[in-house]
């Protein structure tokens, strides 16, 4: 995965989570869904922040919005361990 594809699932999350407080659920479901797709597009499916990002997807759609935060924020720390691919900057 790239570094830009791990910053825009970094701003995703972010962003999502930022929605969640401030009670945008809907937001935050598209913000999720974007992150899905970037990780569909980017093959990182296999990956442990995908899990997450599923889990908050669902979570959305269940209409538990505090719920999905948790997934988002497991989600995000798993971002941070991503190293983009060898010679590419961050």
């Amino acid at each position: 995965m790239g570094s830009t594809d791990v910053q825009a699932l970094r701003d995703d999350v972010r962003e999502a989570i930022v929605a969640i407080y401030c009670d945008h659920d809907e937001q935050a479901a598209r913000r999720v869904g974007h992150a899905r797709w970037l990780l569909r597009e980017s093959a990182g499916a296999g990956s442990l922040s995908s899990v997450h990002i599923e889990e908050a997807a669902f979570h959305l759609r269940q209409h538990h919005p505090w719920e999905a935060l948790s997934a988002l924020r497991l989600a995000g720390d798993a971002l941070l361990a991503v190293q983009p691919l060898s010679g590419e900057r961050s």
